[in-house]
């Protein structure tokens, strides 16, 4: 897992890991950098909806879809 997230890393990927949805708001997520695109991952064993824009556009999937 550390040298998949060192090649990440070497790719350009930046890792956010002591963040709460409180921390950054998630239109702060998108206007703060020039970013292609945004992963957050709560921890959830199961489906959680965070409620906030654009959850539910295409390309927006929640780790326990199947």
């Amino acid at each position: 897992m550390r040298q998949e997230v060192d090649n990440l890393r070497r790719m350009g990927v930046e890792f956010e890991t002591t963040s709460s949805s409180q921390d950054v708001p998630s239109t702060m997520l998108m206007q703060a950098k020039a970013t292609d695109a945004v992963f957050v991952c709560t921890g959830a064993d199961c489906r959680s909806f965070l409620n906030i824009p654009g959850e539910h556009l295409n390309g927006v999937y929640s780790a326990n879809d199947s």
